[in-house]
């Protein structure tokens, strides 16, 4: 049932990155400083999206019993952290 649940995740994942890339693209025009924008913003936002559902199956295995969602949990934060560092990072750059 996880591996399935799993591939499932994944599956979105693809589809929505592609949905989001494509209608970005087609909105923020053909200039270099907008796509990279764009993409990162698009990017970042899925990812908190997978990071946050990742996070709240952990939730899941602890009240399950499993002793290795705590360190899922901490990562997951971890994890948000440096992904949204990555658009503060880019922002900062675009705008001297």
């Amino acid at each position: 049932m996880t591996k399935k649940i799993c591939i499932h995740l994944i599956a979105f994942t693809i589809l929505a990155a592609v949905f989001l890339l494509s209608h970005s693209l087609d909105v923020m025009g053909n200039s270099p400083e907008g796509i990279i924008t764009t993409l990162t913003q698009r990017m970042v936002q899925i990812l908190n999206v997978v990071i946050v559902a990742v996070m709240a199956w952990s939730g899941f295995l602890i009240a399950r019993g499993d002793s290795s969602a705590f360190q899922r949990i901490i990562y997951g934060v971890i994890g948000l952290v440096i992904v949204n560092s990555a658009e503060v990072i880019v922002n900062f750059f675009k705008n001297p």
